[in-house]
């Protein structure tokens, strides 16, 4: 009985497929730097989030230009950025961009005017592809 509840959940896990990496950082008013530094291989249908906690009382910039390295395969990719004041509830900004990732292709997402504690950038791939990632970032005063 222990071995089929072992193997069901084994199933489930594999059904699931899709893997959800989270990093997170802490700011301190302008600032830049990178994070995901080509660490996990991604595949169809997987999130990587990084979370950077925004310490400022005025509105930011945001850039985050995404490199995208292909081991195999053809890839589209979406990244977007998410606002929280309180680290646990994040609210779209609307600022996002999907494209095709073609070879070793590069993404960039901006925001102006981010107003919030923490800024949540999500980036999902999808397509017959794998992946690696590096993102820089950058925080600017308005």
């Amino acid at each position: 009985m222990k071995g089929f509840i072992l193997i069901a959940l084994l199933a489930v896990g594999m059904i699931a497929g899709a893997q959800t990496y989270s990093y997170s950082f802490t700011t301190n008013g302008d600032a830049s730097g990178h994070f995901w530094d080509y660490a996990d291989t991604t595949s169809n249908g997987d999130t990587i989030n990084a979370v950077i906690r925004v310490k400022s009382d005025v509105a930011m910039n945001l850039r985050f230009p995404i490199l995208n390295d292909e081991v195999s395969g053809t890839a589209t990719a979406k990244a977007a950025i998410w606002g929280s004041n309180d680290g646990v509830t994040y609210i779209a900004t609307g600022d996002s961009i999907t494209d095709a990732l073609t070879d070793d292709g590069s993404i960039w997402v901006l925001c102006r005017n981010f107003n919030y504690s923490y800024a949540k950038l999500e980036f999902i791939t999808a397509g017959t592809e794998t992946s690696t990632a590096k993102c820089y970032y950058s925080f600017r005063k308005e």
